[in-house]
């Protein structure tokens, strides 16, 4: 009888931490192709390193610090966000950035579902599945994008974060929706670092 319990929790905590990793989840932001394709006026140099383009799943085990964050990379996320950034800059900017180098040193989007995962993978320890979907259905805390970027504008050095909750609605709305938000944001607070 006990063995049968204690195989029993076993393999709920197993399936439920096995309903906890990333899909491969492929987002595009509403946007305006012609301003991402407009002249910028400035040279922008890309100097991340190739890990920041790539997609990754940062940490399957639950008593991790990155549980739950999965990397977005540059496929699973259109358009391009370099190039959005830059329009979005050069919309902020002007013609202040006219003539000037911008270097791209980070720039890493990040899907946050560490909370609802624990919170899942708790309820299945407690209830089996059912008590996973209960616990995750009960749980008010949100997924959120977490964006990361650092330029070099000319010899000046300034930096970002942005963190959206996600909204309501189907995952892949509200990721896009969010990941748009996080960089419309990122590039106005560039622009208030720099002084535009």
């Amino acid at each position: 009888m006990l063995k049968t319990t204690v195989g029993t929790l076993v393999l709920a905590i197993c399936a439920g931490l096995a309903g906890c990793t990333a899909p491969a989840l492929s987002v595009t932001y509403p946007y305006a192709p012609e301003a991402a394709a407009a002249p910028l006026g400035f040279t922008v140099v890309d100097r991340r390193p190739p890990s920041e383009s790539e997609s990754e799943m940062l940490s399957y085990n639950i008593s991790n610090d990155l549980y739950g964050i999965a990397r977005l990379g540059d496929t699973q996320v259109t358009p391009n966000r370099v190039p959005y950034l830059m329009a979005r800059l050069k919309a902020t900017a002007g013609d202040r950035l006219n003539g000037s180098t911008v270097t791209v040193e980070r720039f890493t989007v990040h899907l946050n579902k560490q909370a609802a995962y624990r919170k899942f993978a708790a309820g299945v320890a407690v209830g089996g599945i059912v008590g996973g979907v209960i616990q995750s259905n009960l749980d008010p805390t949100r997924p959120f994008v977490d964006t990361e970027l650092r330029l070099t504008v000319g010899s000046q050095s300034v930096s970002s974060r942005q963190r959206i909750n996600l909204g309501s609605g189907p995952e892949q709305d509200a990721v896009a929706t969010a990941i748009k938000a996080s960089f419309d944001a990122a590039a106005r607070d560039i622009g208030a670092k720099l002084g535009w």
